[in-house]
């Protein structure tokens, strides 16, 4: 199409237009609500996690919102403590894992390219 006429105008216009802007940091902002809402909201780790790591409060507390009301929630906690395998020894913190020096360079290679997946 020949830039000439309302071509020509809507060319300059959308030359002079910066909102573009706005559109590539929408990403990331969501990337930065998304990780602020994952630490803040989710408290408790997998039931099988939790068994795992003996954490049997926070392994109640999921069993009695997975399964139903009738169920025994001591008998299902120990029916999976016998299925559990040995824990690997982890001394950190998820945090950690995601934010220490170790690791902190992988991760934010991911949020950089999960930014542009969006």
């Amino acid at each position: 199409m020949p830039l000439e006429g309302k071509n020509l105008v809507a060319y300059k216009e959308d030359v002079q237009d910066e909102f573009w802007r706005f559109i590539y940091f929408f990403p990331i902002f969501m990337n930065i609500l998304m990780l602020a809402i994952f630490y803040t909201c989710i408290k408790v780790n997998p039931i099988m996690f939790s068994v795992a790591r003996e954490h049997k409060e926070d392994a109640l507390y999921l069993i009695d919102k997975v399964y139903s009301e009738g169920q025994d929630r001591e008998l299902i906690y120990r029916r999976l403590r016998t299925e559990v395998q040995e824990p690997e020894k982890i001394q950190s913190s998820a945090w950690d894992r995601m934010f220490g020096p170790r690791y902190l360079r992988g991760t934010l290679i991911l949020f950089f390219f999960s930014t542009f997946a969006q």
